[in-house]
């Protein structure tokens, strides 16, 4: 009976073991995937000027939903006509949390009218973004009326 239940625990441990080597590898493959990314495309994303002066300060947790099925995080802070200090990794106190698929981070980069672009890519429910704060909110809802009048 004790072999029986030695046996059982030392199964448990080597699938506890397995897992937790699992998840430090595929997690240490995503920060290697947003490494590349962020050397490839550098630590600041634009932003229309007016966007900037509108959000200027305010901290972001950018989450790439990408096609593969793994996500890829980043924070960064909105300057005066960018997205800077990019780094990987979500932080806990973000002012706004934006969540978009890897087309539209795609299109985006590639728009001549990147505000068009993103204001069709959040109607279709490619980009989502959730405020962390009543102030914060307050200004998200400022800005969707002003995409609204976007054409």
């Amino acid at each position: 009976m004790k072999c029986h239940l030695k046996a059982k625990l030392t199964v448990l441990i080597v699938i506890l073991i397995f897992g937790f080597v699992f998840s430090a590898s595929s997690s240490t493959k995503t920060q290697t995937t947003c490494e590349k990314m962020l050397k490839a495309y550098g630590s600041k994303i634009a932003l229309p000027e007016e966007v900037g002066r509108f959000f200027n300060g305010e901290r972001l947790n950018l989450i790439f939903k990408m096609n593969k099925g793994s996500d890829i995080s980043v924070n960064g802070q909105v300057m005066k006509n960018a997205i800077g200090n990019i780094k990987c990794g979500s932080k806990g106190m973000s002012d706004y949390d934006v969540t978009l698929t890897e087309e539209a981070a795609k299109s985006l980069s590639k728009s001549d009218t990147p505000a068009k672009t993103f204001v069709s890519h959040m109607k279709k429910g490619e980009i989502k973004i959730k405020a962390n704060g009543m102030m914060q909110a307050f200004k998200l809802k400022i800005a969707e009326m002003m995409m609204a009048t976007q054409k």
